[in-house]
């Protein structure tokens, strides 16, 4: 009878109420009673035949708290709001009305967020930041979208803010918020797209946070207007604004004439594209304001270009891909070559886009990244948040509550491999590139060793290559060098390659058209065969002359022309004793507008400098030593912009790369050296700008490695790790040249593969993406399953501690007061533990109360042992055993030691 009396009393005090704030409590408190009245039904049949009183549950409605419901963070935007010199976040938290703080620090990340409300039941959706009370501090105005008003946070400093300033604007349910100077009165205004009028309200500043109505504009019946930029869009110096309404699907101009009303346009975004975004740049480099959408129903980004007056061009269209669903648009020059790009968000693919401007207006995809599963994004951020000087983006998770920081955007080149023949057995060496029929494509020159000839690719227009054209060098020539150009002046390109058996160089002249004469026989030396051949003007007398390095000698030879593609006999030069030169560069080291010659030893290494003295003759050579290194390739160029010229060599016995930087006066720093791979065997060596960030780059052919390797320049000498090109397993890769084969605008390049028999087109194009990221959450839904009832801090006050299944946590409520709890504290329950049910005891005898929670995932009782002053201990841990998945929790004195047992 008293374990009955005690029931129905338990009952008694539980009444029904018809609104329930928090959907998993209310489950679970109908689960109990529901328990309760199948325990009571049970003891009513059992222990006592006619009660004398009705098990009778009813609810009493309680104040609505919200126990962190899902944020759903919309809009965010980024700024140093608090001056320290680090850029934060503000987001609008549509699920929990509050807008959201998070502030970065020091170490590139950022503290816990920071709520303000903004209203029971406002559900903002966008936020701006500006200094509405000219106080040289930036303030915060959110959009309400449900209570229809817009609401201004004044930052009073020290990471505090006003609650929000109100400026209702009757039914029209708020979308969308731009700030500026529109009534030139340097009090900050505000335009506001309203979704439930489809209107546009331009809202006058009164410099204290508050606004009066100074204009509404009338977007037309079921425009449903999405978003809204401003910008001076026909140089008048006064602010007008572009809209996109998405139930018409067009873009509306508004032209502001300077009286406070405005001159509409109205461009079409195509039949069902409901546009959603909208932002202003510069695509073209015209220095005239250009126009972007995100069209959601056509997925495509449309492109309006302006003529400096106000109007703009039909939308050019570029797609986002199929069944993508682009729902934001943001633009920035984001891999600061100086042309804009514009960053999008497929909300229905959970992918951010990236699509890079080439400065004339068009766009291509170089970026896909994954926001999450599920994730929903809504918008995006632009900042340098982790301190390194690059810009990195934070996008705005609706369905997974976080906010996602991306970091360390790194752009790289890929490539379409496509090969060609050059017969087998022909075991191609050196390749050279240029345009030998004047159609302005880029053919290809390799000299085919072991068949003795010379082969031609003619370039088709689109990348792709004609069948080899083969010219006879002479017989067992075994040419391996070749060199491209107009040789005898007549504007047409030419072929000079080394003839082994005849110890010369032999060149085909070009008519222009494809076609060469016959091999014309220069002769280089009188026993050894060229192996490296430069072409200059070595005498200043404005024809070409041809210098080659011999082949078993510490000579070069030069070959001095004479006009008409002809030249005197050769003359030697010691380069110095014991010294066999392999690969020779001319120019001028230091800064005497004289020529030098600058040579490389594979035997015993080293690298010399001879000084000319501009009347073909040199002084003593000046030798790097390399040491074990032994540089069989050289190139030379400025590589850190000091407009003096650095040598770089490629060194087969180390496998490495050396970096010599001049000092501009013919003397040199020390060397630095790059790997390339282990027994890799780095062959020829180029300076190219294969990425277009006006800094040289290293590309090298390596043997053994089976790769291309690219060093991209930092443009300070110094150079980012090697990325590598596959050549094909066996290949023995030994040239590589570089042209735009393609006329893309990028640079491709084509190698020899010597072992099998091929020349390799590789048509470059680029990639990027972030290799770091990191989320911020902004709220998630708990999903409460059980609460308990007890004064955790002594206050002779009842609190409240819940358990949050999907937050892994307890979640203790401190001082009510008209309707909210003032202190929310969490303790942890441990990754995945899903907390299902808590109690309160004293488990200790400190007369403090304790708390005992149950995790049904991991199968552990934590014990939060309790102070007097509502903190608690570290949890002690007791395990119920592994996929015991226990699910319900009680206490007693079941012994009868005078100590809480737990069943």
């Amino acid at each position: 009878m008293y374990l009955f009396d005690q029931l129905v009393y338990i009952s008694a005090v539980v009444r029904r109420s018809k609104y329930c704030p928090a959907t998993g409590v209310c489950e679970f408190v109908m689960f109990t009673c529901f328990s309760m009245v199948v325990s009571i039904t049970i003891v009513c049949s059992t222990s006592y035949k006619k009660p004398n009183k009705t098990c009778e549950l009813t609810f009493v409605r309680s104040a609505k708290y919200l126990l962190g419901y899902d944020s759903l963070p919309r809009q965010i935007s980024s700024v140093d709001i608090d001056k320290d010199g680090y850029l934060d976040i503000i987001v609008a938290n549509s699920g929990i009305d509050n807008i959201g703080i998070l502030f970065g620090n020091a170490f590139g990340t950022f503290d816990d967020q920071i709520t303000y409300p903004t209203g029971l039941q406002s559900y903002p959706v966008s936020v701006a930041i500006g200094n509405f009370n000219n106080d040289t501090l930036l303030d915060i105005v959110v959009a309400n979208y449900r209570t229809n008003s817009i609401g201004v946070f004044i930052n009073v400093g020290k990471k505090n803010f006003s609650s929000p300033i109100i400026t209702s604007l009757g039914s029209s349910h708020p979308m969308a918020l731009a700030v500026g100077y529109f009534n030139n009165d340097n009090y900050l205004d505000v335009a506001v797209v309203n979704y439930g009028t489809s209107t546009i309200v331009l809202l006058l500043g009164c410099n204290n946070g508050s606004f009066q109505i100074g204009l509404i504009y009338d977007l037309g019946y079921d425009s449903i207007p999405f978003s809204i930029s401003v910008a001076d869009l026909n140089n008048d110096t006064m602010l007008d604004v572009a809209v996109v309404n998405y139930g018409t699907s067009n873009l509306v101009i508004l032209l502001a004439n300077g009286n406070g009303s405005f001159i509409s346009q109205t461009y079409s975004t195509q039949k069902n594209s409901h546009p959603s975004s909208v932002a202003i740049g510069d695509f073209n480099n015209d220095n005239r304001f250009d126009i972007a959408v995100t069209n959601s129903g056509t997925s495509n980004v449309g492109i309006f270009l302006g003529y400096g007056n106000g109007s703009f061009t039909s939308m050019i269209s570029y797609s986002t891909g199929v069944n993508s669903q682009p729902d934001f648009i943001l633009i920035n020059d984001f891999d600061n070559d100086t042309k804009d790009d514009v960053i999008v968000i497929d909300s229905k693919n959970n992918n951010l886009l990236i699509m890079k401007g080439n400065g004339r207006g068009n766009f291509s995809i170089i970026t896909t990244h994954s926001t999450g599963h599920n994730s929903d994004p809504t918008s995006i951020v632009i900042g340098d948040y982790d301190h390194d000087n690059k810009l990195d983006i934070a996008i705005s998770n609706n369905a997974t509550n976080n906010i996602l920081i991306l970091t360390k955007y790194n752009v790289f080149p890929t490539a379409m491999a496509i090969s060609y023949s050059t017969n087998n057995g022909s075991k191609p060496l050196g390749v050279a590139v240029g345009d030998l029929n004047n159609d302005n494509f880029s053919d290809i020159i390799v000299t085919n060793n072991a068949s003795s000839t010379v082969g031609i690719f003619m370039n088709l227009g689109n990348g792709t290559f004609a069948n080899q054209i083969e010219l006879n060098v002479g017989d067992y020539s075994s040419p391996d060098f070749v060199i491209v150009i107009d040789i005898n002046n007549d504007k047409q390109l030419d072929i000079i390659v080394n003839d082994y058996r005849m110890y010369g160089v032999r060149i085909f002249f070009g008519y222009g058209n494809g076609s060469f004469t016959d091999a014309n026989l220069f002769i280089t030396s009188d026993r050894n065969a060229p192996v490296w051949i430069t072409v200059l003007d070595l005498n200043y007398d404005t024809i070409l002359d041809i210098i080659v390095a011999i082949r078993n000698s510490t000579n070069i030879g030069i070959l001095f022309g004479s006009g008409n593609g002809k030249f005197k006999d050769v003359i030697t030069q010691q380069i110095a004793a014991d010294f066999y030169p392999v690969s020779i560069v001319v120019n001028d080291f230091n800064n005497d507008h004289i020529l030098d010659i600058v040579a490389s030893d594979i035997r015993k290494g080293g690298i010399a400098i001879l000084m000319g003295y501009g009347n073909q003759s040199y002084g003593m050579p000046l030798i790097i030593p390399t040491y074990d290194d032994l540089p069989n390739s050289l190139v030379v160029g400025d590589l850190n912009n000091d407009h003096r010229l650095d040598i770089v060599y490629a060194s087969i016995s180390l496998s490495t790369v050396g970096i010599i930087l001049g000092n501009g006066n013919g003397t040199f720093s020390n060397i630095t050296i790059y790997s390339t791979g282990a027994g890799t065997w780095p062959q020829n060596v180029v300076l190219v700008d294969l990425n277009n960030d006006t800094q040289l780059d290293i590309a090298v052919a390596n043997d053994y490695g089976y790769t291309i390797s690219i060093f991209f320049g930092l443009g300070n000498g110094s150079f980012k790790q090697q990325i590598t090109f596959p050549t094909g397993y066996t290949s023995r890769p030994q040239f590589v040249a570089f042209a735009d084969f393609n006329n893309d605008l990028q640079l491709d390049f084509v190698a020899s593969n010597k072992a099998t028999h091929e020349i390799l087109v590789n048509l470059i194009y680029f990639k990027s993406d972030f290799t770091y990221q990191t989320s911020y959450f902004t709220g998630s839904s708990p999903h409460p399953l059980s609460v308990a009832i007890g004064d955790f801090n002594n206050d002779n006050r009842s609190d409240i501690v819940v358990a949050n299944s999907d937050n892994d946590n307890i979640q203790l409520l401190f001082e009510y007061d008209q309707g909210t709890f003032l202190n929310k504290p969490t303790y942890s329950t441990g990754l995945s533990s899903s907390p299902q049910f808590v109690m309160v005891a004293n488990f200790n005898k400190d007369k403090q109360v304790d708390i005992a929670v149950i995790n049904s995932q991991d199968g552990i009782i934590d014990v939060f042992l309790g102070y007097s002053n509502g903190t608690f201990d570290e949890p002690s841990i007791i395990s119920t055993g592994s996929e015991t998945l226990p699910k319900s929790i009680a206490s007693g004195d079941f012994n009868h030691d005078n100590w809480t047992d737990i069943v």
